[in-house]
């Protein structure tokens, strides 16, 4: 009862209150008397302390709480039935009670009580209070009031604006009014008034359904709709769905409203968002009225638009109606579904994965949504893909797959072209490509193909032969067989982990094995000895095989004259000769890629050092020496420290690039550009915390259609992801700067060029300028080039690139200057011509 009290009340039961109230109620050694003398004097002691009235203030009669909602709270509490009606009509009774405020407590502790007198105990204590003191009566002070009557007037002023099309002035005066008020309440004080708008509405309607129809009423109040239109203007926070809506509703207002023949091209474009609008459940007249009212438009077109997004959503669904088949519209009657092709596409066995490629593709296929694949690789053409798949032998698994789904029919190659997956790639068999990998991985599947044919068709080995056993055809199935096959087991390096990596340390073959210095019978020396020894696939053979090395090509310059250039062409040899070709690129090419993930680990360990590394200062004072007498120190490999890295160190990795054609600044009749290669320098230096931006985006994984296919790096899986909304996070980490340096040469692969270009880098970090360059510059600005900071000056070739830099500027600042001067005289010289006489 006393909760019931205190919510009828405008400070309604606080937190404490409840603590108090539950903290008497519980007490076994007081009595049921004691109880209610306590919970009454706690009452008027917060009567007490409300504040006082406003002289001004408008009493307007509040919703008070029904007798059955005093009788559901007292149920609730459960100290109705344990109340004696003495009591209950003691705390009803209110002797000597006649001012306004609240009564004094009488001695004894159980006080009066503050709710007023009342006849019967069956009264309402709070109608009790309102007909007394006035307790649960609310208003509102007549400035507060004021202002408000005059806010609702403007906003209905605004929206009979906006129905007149009068749209300018409806923003003018709904803007003058919003800076005019000045700040708004704070967002606690906002949610507090809702609930007691809330707590209004459902009291007066009496019910769910009643108070949906009174809100409804409501948001149809034109003062109501532009209190909808600002909110969503103030509040930052507004759901993208509600913005979009308002900026339909804006755009129909603003751009289709009209009152004659609208233009074909609105009317179509009115439609199409109508249509983008509504749904099949709409199609109620009540709902259909409530759009219209809703958009601003005619209730036939919202009819309409319903019934075509209807007709659309139909012609989405594949049915059955006696003998015909409805398929969806948006699907073609004669697409292919090609779930082996798909599967075909990703298996290891024909296309392998790119190993020079340290990230994977993508393709996005909707919003926010894309597939990973690591890129494949294949043979020669993309046509070739086709081919394998409709005549190697192998692939009859998946061929099958699609005769099941298409009624025992495969499509044609134009269609099977259009379905190609974006992971597979052309092989790189450019200038830029290892020749000691493009050697073998270019001929590896047709050598395999070649082999199993000799040795199946035209075997002259007996039971001796190597050729017999499982490791000899094995070998060349694939690169991970070539391995396997021909050198021991791979060996731990914990001394290559870099921090960071998971599961074991890498696994690297040992030199001695890879250059075929091992002696152990099944390592690289004693296997390539029996291959070498097979006659089958060195027999003498008038038969031709085709593939591709690289061979040195007769050319002809523009003079006449000729030259020879290596390149990687098809020719025509004997099995013999291409075995053996073959066999002296697999002794070359283990060896090569052993260095390679040699180099590749070391460079990962390398910028890891480098992130990790201290201060030059600490390792000097560490070794009771100078800076410059410590760097001298490390300079020596006899150094025990001589390994170790600091913040002073770089790291440099170069490369020479592809050729390029320099763009001379003029040039005569006929004259050709010189062509020369480019030597690329990444740098890295200066570790230190920096800010980084990370991406935090959840993902959801979604199935790919490969789950069942075989791959040998599980990392490389196939995947499809979803993301989530895009969440990004600033940290500190440990980071290094990175710096790209070209250099012109004439000839590619010099090593003296390459030497003497990382010289002069580290000339450029160290004094600030370069040595033995031509010419340099750095972000246009040129660098000085010397042997000393005294003799280091610009360049000849960069004083007459900027002097002709600045003539060209000049000429065209003049060009412009003269056009402006022409248009202002010719503006000027216009004069109109008298008008004439009458």
């Amino acid at each position: 009862m006393l909760r019931a009290m205190l919510e009828a009340r405008d400070v309604g039961c606080a937190e404490k209150d409840e603590k108090i109230i539950s903290f008497v109620m519980t007490r076994r050694h007081l009595g049921w008397r004691e109880k209610a003398a306590l919970l009454t004097s706690f009452l008027v002691l917060v009567a007490e302390q409300q504040e006082p009235r406003d002289a001004d203030f408008v009493p307007e009669r509040d919703s008070q709480l029904s007798d059955a909602a005093i009788d559901a709270a007292m149920d609730v509490d459960g100290e109705l039935s344990a109340t004696p009606p003495d009591i209950l009509a003691q705390l009803a009774r209110s002797p000597g009670s006649s001012g306004g405020g609240p009564s004094q407590r009488s001695p004894g502790g159980l006080g009066v009580s503050p709710l007023g007198a009342a006849d019967s105990v069956a009264s309402p204590p709070a109608a009790a209070a309102s007909a007394t003191h006035g307790y649960g009566m609310r208003g509102r002070p007549a400035v507060k009031a004021q202002a408000g009557a005059a806010a609702q007037q403007v906003a209905r002023d605004v929206a009979r604006s906006l129905v007149g099309g009068q749209r300018e002035e409806a923003t003018a005066l709904l803007e003058a009014r919003v800076r005019g008020e000045g700040a708004t309440i704070s967002r606690s004080y906002a949610a507090k008034q809702a609930k007691a708008v809330a707590n209004e509405m459902f009291a007066t309607a009496g019910g769910l359904t009643n108070a949906a129809e009174v809100f409804g009423k409501v948001l149809k109040l034109p003062e109501i709709r532009i209190l909808v239109d600002l909110s969503n203007w103030l509040d930052e926070s507004t759901s993208l769905d509600e913005r979009l809506v308002a900026n339909v509703v804006s755009l129909i207002a603003a751009r289709f409203q009209t009152r004659g023949t609208r233009h074909a091209s609105d009317q179509n474009a009115l439609e199409a968002i109508l249509v983008a609008l509504v749904d099949e459940k709409l199609a109620q007249d009540r709902l259909i009225t409530a759009v219209a009212e809703l958009l601003g438009v005619q209730w036939h077109a919202v009819k309409r638009a319903i019934e075509r997004r209807a007709k659309i959503m139909s012609e989405e669904i594949e049915q059955k109606d006696g003998i015909w088949t409805q398929h969806p519209r948006s699907t073609r009657c004669d697409k292919y579904e090609l779930p082996g092709f798909y599967e075909f596409q990703h298996d290891e066995t024909f296309f392998r994965f790119v190993s020079s490629r340290s990230t994977p593709l993508r393709e996005h296929i909707g919003l926010r949504e894309y597939k990973i694949h690591w890129a494949r690789e294949v043979p020669n053409e993309k046509r070739d893909v086709i081919d394998i798949y409709l005549h190697d032998p192998r692939a009859e698994k998946y061929r099958k797959m699609d005769r099941e789904k298409n009624g025992g029919h495969l499509p044609q190659r134009t269609i099977l072209s259009n379905h190609i997956c974006f992971c597979l790639v052309l092989p790189t068999y450019d200038q830029c490509a290892d020749p000691l990998y493009t050697q073998l991985r270019a001929n590896l599947p047709a050598w395999h193909a070649l082999r199993s044919s000799w040795h199946k068709e035209a075997n002259v080995c007996d039971e001796s032969c190597a050729c017999k056993k499982d490791w000899f055809l094995r070998s060349t199935k694939s690169e991970g067989d070539l391995h396997e096959c021909l050198l021991c087991e791979p060996k731990d390096e914990p001394e290559l982990r870099v921090e960071g990596d998971s599961g074991a340390p890498p696994r690297l073959y040992a030199p001695c094995c890879t250059r075929g210095e091992c002696a152990q019978p099944g390592c690289l020396a004693a296997r390539l000895t029996l291959w070498r020894a097979c006659k089958t696939e060195h027999a003498e053979s008038g038969a031709l095989v085709r593939y591709r090395k690289y061979a040195k090509m007769p050319r002809t310059r523009g003079d006449g004259t000729e030259y020879f250039e290596v390149e990687f062409v098809y020719v025509e040899e004997s099995p013999k000769a291409m075995t053996q070709t073959m066999l002296s690129a697999v002794e070359t090419y283990l060896e090569h890629r052993r260095a390679h993930l040699y180099a590749v680990k070391q460079r990962e360990l390398c910028i890891e050092k480098l992130k990790r590394a201290g201060p030059l200062a600490q390792l000097a004072a560490s070794l009771g020496k100078t800076e410059a007498e410590a760097i001298d120190a490390l300079r020596s490999c006899e150094h025990p420290k001589h390994l170790e890295l600091t913040d002073h160190d770089i790291i440099i990795f170069t490369d020479f690039a592809a050729r390029v054609k320099y763009e001379n600044a003029s040039s005569s009749t006929c004259d050709h550009p010189n062509i020369g290669t480019i030597c690329i320098a990444v740098v890295l230096h200066s570790p230190a915390d920096r800010h980084v931006t990370k991406d935090m985006t959840e993902s959801e994984r979604q199935p790919t259609g490969l789950e069942d296919s075989a791959v040998s790096d599980p990392s490389k899986a196939a995947q499809t992801v979803t993301l989530g909304k895009r969440k990004q996070m600033v940290v500190v980490e440990k980071t290094l700067q990175c710096d790209v340096f070209a250099g012109y040469s004439e000839e590619s692969g010099n090593a003296r060029y390459d030497q003497t270009f990382q010289r002069d880098i580290v000339a450029f970090y160290k004094l600030g300028h370069f040595v033995h360059a031509t010419a340099a510059t750095s972000r246009g600005v040129p660098v000085p080039i010397g042997k000393d900071a005294a003799s280091a000056k610009q360049s000849d070739y960069d004083t007459e690139r900027l002097k002709r830099e600045e003539a060209k500027s000049a000429a065209k600042k003049k060009e412009a200057e003269a056009k402006a001067a022409a248009a202002s005289s010719a503006s000027g010289s216009a004069v109109p011509a008298p008008a004439p006489s009458p």
